[in-house]
């Protein structure tokens, strides 16, 4: 008697509802996933960006001629960006010589555009509306001035 009970309690028929609350919850579940894969590749891009930059205007402050520093400069950035893997033609990079409180700087600027996996896999050419970005400009800039 009792192992009827706790076969009623324990076996009970759900008739698909598990499958059907598997249906509606995979499809936020993969969303959320995804969401997380292209933010680490943004933090990633832009951490890139950022590290170039300053490591583009600091190899071109160091020079004591303008026109090498320029030069020096976007090589350096150039070079950086490689490291990243992210040295291509979506990447521009400028550096130019500026006066900052009355003192030469070197300014490098980066800019590159970051294109989503998802949005451009899935959600592209489906229209004209369009709920997600396919890509968006990325500009990091870096001013370093000489001292002394």
């Amino acid at each position: 008697m009792a192992s009827k009970e706790l076969k009623k309690i324990f076996f009970k028929r759900d008739s698909g509802q598990t499958l059907v609350e598997f249906a509606l919850v995979i499809p936020i579940f993969i969303l959320i996933v995804l969401g997380t894969f292209e933010v680490a590749r943004i933090l990633f891009t832009i951490h890139g960006l950022d590290v170039s930059a300053r490591g583009g205007a600091r190899a071109g402050i160091v020079e004591l001629d303008d026109a090498t520093a320029v030069t020096v400069a976007t090589a350096a950035a150039r070079e950086i960006l490689g490291d990243f893997n992210l040295d291509n033609a979506d990447t521009a990079v400028t550096a130019e010589i500026v006066q900052v409180q009355n003192a030469d700087a070197v300014r490098v600027t980066v800019t590159r555009t970051f294109n989503f996996i998802f949005t451009n896999a899935y959600l592209s050419d489906r229209g004209s509306f369009q709920l997600f970005p396919t890509n968006i400009p990325l500009t990091t800039r870096v001013t370093m001035r000489k001292e002394g």
